[in-house]
């Protein structure tokens, strides 16, 4: 249930499961507005469990056929975009944000560093590299939508024996200086 400005509130059904192998339907959720993105834990699509990650009662089962996906619900409509591809079962979403009519994503996968995901309607995902800096590889640490054009990831770089950790900002469409 979602409720915009002081209309009605209005009920979107995402997953629909049944049953005591489905007592969980556990989300992560972020308003923006106009719209809200919804997220599931880690599950696989084929509804079995995600190698070494937290379930509780059921979420795999809950989630089968859909656990690839980020919704976005408004105030009509609700779409499911994939934010993983079919060989990517134990990737899931760590934070979300929607910048226009996008969404972006911070999808971790087991043994991988983070990845900076954009992902739209009618479009495979696309997982977009962080330039680096200087000649340090930076992996993104968190994701800011400040306003529907306006994008800010944090993110480390460095952090080997040979090179410090260094916290870098980076902003959608705007060049900065290393």
């Amino acid at each position: 249930m979602r409720r915009h400005g002081k209309g009605p509130f209005k009920a979107s059904l995402i997953a629909h499961a049944t049953g005591p192998a489905s007592q969980s339907q556990r989300t992560q959720i972020r308003e923006f507005g106009a719209a809200a993105l919804l997220w599931p834990p880690a599950a696989r699509d084929d509804g079995t469990a995600v190698t070494g990650a937290v379930a509780e009662g059921g979420d795999e089962i809950t989630w089968k056929g859909h656990a690839g996906s980020i919704f976005v619900i408004k105030d009509d409509t609700t779409s499911e975009i994939p934010f993983r591809t079919a060989s990517e079962q134990d990737c899931s979403v760590a934070e979300a944000t929607l910048s226009g009519d996008s969404v972006y994503a911070l999808v971790e996968c087991p043994s991988s560093p983070l990845r900076l995901v954009h992902a739209a309607a009618g479009a495979p995902p696309e997982t977009i590299a962080l330039p680096p800096l200087g000649a340090l590889a930076c992996v993104p640490t968190q994701i800011i939508a400040r306003t529907p054009t306006d994008l800010w990831l944090r993110a480390s770089c460095g952090g080997t024996t040979q090179q410090p950790e260094i916290s870098a900002v980076f902003r959608e469409s705007h060049a900065q200086p290393p």
